[in-house]
């Protein structure tokens, strides 16, 4: 997006930073991981995640036909968008054969919808009636490689907004990403607010603010 900007208006700036809330964070960090090499002739300063969820592979390993109906509309509706990105990328992967016509309707809808009409669409559909069968390694391999945020490889700072009483991005998974990223000596800031999934960005302004302008800092 940068580069395009640039090459419309070539006065536009090398500097520059990302910035997004929830799936929007989640590709905010995939964005910092890659964006050094992707695009050096850029000056990529760093970026700021909040609520980006992180750690949910766990969860593959017992969604199949029994699993129960624990979820909310919002974490359902965040599955089906995961099951519809890995159908687009990774269409050698055999994902058809693990869904019921209930849920290949629903990855088809996720490709589709928005999220308020998508979270209404799942309200009333649990999990376990979209599956065929327990989703084993095969699967949980084809998700990981779409879906798991990197703990290492950050050239640049990462700013990292956590909502503590998220129950979209569960804080302790945050938390285990945190200290992956720490163990891995990443450059990192992380903070918790007492706060749900949608009120961290407003929370962490102050924060988040000042951790911008310190990556403009310097030239």
């Amino acid at each position: 997006m940068v580069r395009a900007a640039r090459a419309v208006v070539p006065a536009l700036s090398k500097r520059w930073f990302v910035a997004g809330q929830s799936q929007g964070g989640h590709a905010a960090l995939f964005t910092a991981n890659l964006a050094t090499e992707y695009a050096p002739e850029l000056d990529f300063r760093g970026a700021v995640a909040h609520g980006a969820p992180a750690n949910l592979a766990g969860l593959v390993s017992v969604i199949g036909p029994s699993f129960p109906p624990v979820l909310g509309a919002e974490m359902k509706t965040y599955v089906a968008y995961i099951l519809a990105g890995l159908q687009a990328s990774r269409p050698d992967f055999d994902l058809q054969s693990y869904l019921t016509p209930l849920g290949r309707s629903v990855v088809a809808d996720a490709a589709e919808l928005c999220y308020d009409d998508m979270a209404t669409r799942m309200n009333n559909i649990e999990l376990g009636e979209m599956f065929t069968k327990q989703l084993g390694e095969p699967f949980r391999q084809a998700w990981d490689a779409i879906y798991s945020i990197p703990t290492t490889g950050y050239h640049r700072p990462l700013f990292i907004a956590q909502g503590e009483n998220d129950t979209t991005s569960l804080p302790a998974l945050t938390d285990k990403l945190v200290e992956d990223l720490a163990a891995n000596g990443q450059p990192h800031t992380y903070r918790t607010y007492p706060t749900g999934h949608l009120g961290t960005p407003e929370a962490a302004l102050s924060d988040t603010t000042a951790f911008a302008r310190q990556l403009f800092a310097g030239r």
